[in-house]
C-alpha cells in the first residue's frame, strides 16, 4: 500500500555541462557518477555522452528534490552525496534508481520504489523522480 508519493524535477544546461567537460576532463564526471553510470554514459569523447551525463545528473536532483534534502556541497550539508544515488538505464528497460545509502535523519529510504523518466533535448536534459513510500 503507497503511502506517500514523492516528486522531484531538475534541468540540466547542456552547453554548460560541456564548458565543464572542457574544462576540467573525466576526473569533474567520475567525481558525481558511479563507474556503472560512467558506463551508460558510453566513450568519453563520444557524442552523447555530454547528454546521458547531464540526464543522470538532472536525476540525482530529482531525487534530493523529491526527498526534500539537497546534494552535499551544493550548499546542503545534510544532504546525500553524488554517488549516493546511481541512475542506471539498460536497452529497452525503464531508468532505476538505486540509494546506496539507507537513510537520512529518522526517513528510512528502504521503503522508497521509484520511477524516473530521463529527457535531453534543444540543449538541456530533464529527470522527473517519482518515489514512493509504502508500508
Amino acid at each position: 500500500m503507497i503511502t506517500d508519493i514523492l516528486l522531484g524535477t531538475d534541468i540540466v544546461n547542456l552547453k554548460r555541462l560541456s564548458t565543464i567537460h572542457q574544462r576540467f576532463g573525466l576526473k569533474f564526471f567520475q567525481r558525481i557518477l558511479t563507474e556503472a553510470e560512467l558506463l551508460r554514459c558510453g566513450d568519453y569523447n563520444g557524442e552523447n555522452f555530454i547528454e546521458r551525463a547531464g540526464a543522470r545528473i538532472a536525476a540525482k536532483e530529482a531525487v534530493t528534490k523529491a526527498l526534500g534534502v539537497g546534494l552535499n556541497g551544493l550548499g546542503w550539508t545534510k544532504g546525500l552525496r553524488w554517488k549516493d544515488i546511481e541512475i542506471i538505464s539498460l536497452p529497452q528497460q525503464l531508468p532505476t534508481v538505486t540509494l546506496h545509502t539507507p537513510q537520512i535523519g529518522d526517513q528510512d529510504l528502504s521503503t522508497l520504489r521509484w520511477k524516473l523518466s530521463l529527457s535531453h533535448d534543444g540543449g538541456y536534459a530533464t529527470a522527473t523522480a517519482l518515489g514512493m513510500v509504502s508500508e
